[in-house]
């Protein structure tokens, strides 16, 4: 079952304090579960710090890290290597 980063530091699976408030090493990170929370789940780091330089990241159930620099990234952004 997926959830958000708030039932996750609530529930004892984040034990990185930073972390737990959804912001870490200057990042942002927002975990959303889709309608059917057995199925999927979106995440994403954004910087806190924007320029067009930042790297932005996306993954989801496949697993699979996307990657965009100075945009945010989907799941149709270039895999990481």
């Amino acid at each position: 079952r997926y959830t958000d980063i708030l039932t996750l530091a609530s529930t004892g699976y984040l034990d990185d304090g930073r972390l737990r408030t959804g912001q870490k090493s200057n990042y942002t990170f927002i975990a959303t579960p889709e309608a059917d929370p057995t199925l999927n789940y979106e995440a994403t780091a954004t910087p806190v710090y924007q320029p067009t330089t930042s790297q932005y990241y996306f993954v989801n159930a496949t697993g699979v890290i996307h990657s965009e620099a100075g945009a945010a990234a989907t799941a149709t952004s270039p895999p990481l290597n």
